[in-house]
């Protein structure tokens, strides 16, 4: 469990050998008061040496898997928990390292890069179970987790100290959402094509949603006849099924600007949340798709077509992940790929770049029937507004 490193050895080991040596001498010259002294010397540097080296043994960190999830601003507490099942352990320390999209709110910290170390004290007594909480605030988008703890022992004559870094991966992490801004929406429209999504005033029906049953008219399918309530009425009834229709987004992000990262990214991203959560309160649903390369049967970032909170939560999940390290793929092989895909939605909302390279896929969704539209930001006020083929944004 740990990875132990004792500090102070080799003055251990350089007194013992100089009170060994002090033993001897007086116990040839009959000062047995002196040498008696010399041996409890003796005893303490060896008792010091035997604590350094079993207190690893000693003590235990439960690595419980645990996943936060908090908005900006938001207050929460890394939880450490310790077992300790045989040797005391008083005056020590744990340091903390953690990613810096989180900060503590007590004690001192220092910032190394993009990572925050904190020191704390600490002490368990034996067969003591003891939870060491460190209260943080969330400051930005991203997923915190902890890099490193180490476990600082000091002996108790003060000349030795044996330190313990955690050897294994932490399976807890804070995940941070986005913040967001304000966007002017788009209203875009119903598409006149039959959907998933219920309306009453639709072409359409679903006839996998029957929801009652009417009296039969000439100009009805004999297929949707209902004859269990055609028997029991005595007449032919006609089943009624669901109106629906599509109304359902495909938001798509072009995180790059030509070989590297947007420098719009956290805008971008901020604006891309505030749309999410417009469609998760408007019950419309949504696919994700950002063009951060992946591994599997879609090679970049992609959430399928879905509403509710579950798909909320899942792309808020994913543009928290979304950092500068990240890799992208052309986003002309994004759209290309999704127009292989045969989803059906009624518009594509594109963020970031639409350069000449996209034009063709951008043309295709519109031939498809799909509205297609992009944010545009002028003085920092974004609005999305329907995608001019002729300009390029």
């Amino acid at each position: 469990m740990w990875n132990t490193e004792i500090n102070g050895d080799r003055i251990l080991k350089v007194g013992f050998t100089i009170f060994l040596l002090f033993a001897i001498i007086t116990f040839f010259t009959y000062q047995y008061l002196l040498m008696s002294i010399f041996l409890l010397f003796l005893l303490f540097i060896q008792l010091e040496d035997f604590y350094l080296r079993k207190a690893p043994d000693s003590l235990k960190l439960i690595n419980q898997i645990h996943r936060e999830k908090l908005n900006p601003g938001d207050f929460e507490s890394w939880k450490l928990v310790f077992e300790n099942h045989r040797l005391p352990i008083l005056n020590g320390q744990i340091l903390v390292q953690f990613d810096g999209n989180i900060l503590p709110i007590q004690g001192d910290y220092h910032s190394i890069q993009s990572l925050v170390e904190i020191c704390i004290p600490f002490s368990i007594l034996p067969n003591q179970r003891k939870e060491i909480e460190i209260p943080i605030e969330a400051v930005e988008r991203g997923i915190s987790k902890l890099r490193k703890v180490e476990v600082t022992v000091n002996g108790f004559l003060g000349n030795g100290s044996v330190l313990l870094e955690y050897a294994h991966i932490f399976r807890s992490e804070i995940l941070v959402y986005p913040a967001r801004n304000r966007i002017h929406q788009h209203h875009d429209k119903e598409k006149n094509m039959s959907g998933l999504f219920s309306i009453p005033a639709s072409l359409f029906e679903d006839p996998l949603q029957p929801i009652g049953t009417r009296d039969y008219t000439s100009t009805d399918s004999f297929q949707h006849i209902h004859w269990k309530a055609s028997a029991r009425m005595s007449q032919l009834q006609t089943k009624v099924f669901a109106k629906t229709t599509q109304r359902s987004w495909m938001i798509a992000l072009n995180v790059s600007d030509g070989y590297s990262i947007s420098n719009e990214l956290e805008l971008m991203i901020r604006q891309c949340a505030q749309l999410i959560d417009h469609a998760f309160k408007n019950g419309i649903p949504f696919a994700l798709v950002v063009n951060i390369r992946s591994f599997g049967q879609t090679p970049y970032f992609s959430l399928g077509l879905g509403e509710g909170q579950k798909q909320w939560q899942r792309a808020l999940e994913m543009l928290a992940m979304i950092s500068q390290q990240s890799f992208t793929i052309p986003f002309s092989s994004l759209l290309s790929h999704q127009l292989g895909s045969h989803i059906q939605v009624s518009s594509l909302i594109c963020f970031g770049e639409t350069a000449e390279k996209s034009k063709a896929g951008l043309n295709s969704f519109r031939q498809k029937g799909i509205e297609v539209y992009c944010m545009k930001n002028d003085k920092g006020q974004g609005a999305i507004i329907p995608w001019n083929s002729s300009a390029v944004v």
